[in-house]
């Protein structure tokens, strides 16, 4: 069963495709109430359909929760790495969504695999003391060599 969360603008051709393969009884569309995470806690695949214009944390989230991914090409979310950390299409279509994610449901054993590396991957890049360090990091940097006093550190 597949519960596709969310909408926008590739919604009614992701319906209809969804028809077209005849898995209406397999595919629920719903928009998400209350908090993604709980959704996260029982789902296996994340599909982020925003094109090249926002970065938000839900494919961060969705990968360290050790769920594969689907997602448009991105310069913005650069942690999305094809057949590495998410399964990437490169042209942002309803088709090209629909057939990856057909693929993972269809290759159980390769939405594992692609999904612990993502998981692997938040942890060595994104973990939240990793991010707090480098951000001390850049601001000492850039803020304390400009200060008119010495900051011992």
């Amino acid at each position: 069963m597949v519960f596709l969360l969310g909408g926008g603008r590739q919604e009614l051709a992701l319906r209809r495709l969804t028809r077209e393969r005849k898995l209406s009884s397999h595919v629920t569309f719903a928009n998400p109430l209350g908090d993604l995470a709980q959704a996260m806690n029982s789902a296996d695949i994340f599909v982020h359909p925003a094109e090249d214009t926002f970065f938000t944390a839900g494919g961060l989230q969705a990968m360290g929760a050790g769920m594969a991914v689907v997602a448009f090409a991105s310069t913005v979310c650069d942690f999305y790495r094809h057949g590495e950390t998410a399964v990437v299409c490169e042209k942002p279509t309803a088709k090209a969504l629909a057939d990856a994610i057909e693929a993972l449901l269809t290759a159980p054993e390769e939405a594992r695999r692609i999904a612990t590396a993502s998981m692997e991957y938040v942890r060595a890049h994104h973990a939240m003391s990793g991010m707090a360090e480098r951000t001390a990091a850049a601001y000492r940097r850039l803020a304390l060599n400009r200060a008119t006093f010495a900051i011992k550190e």
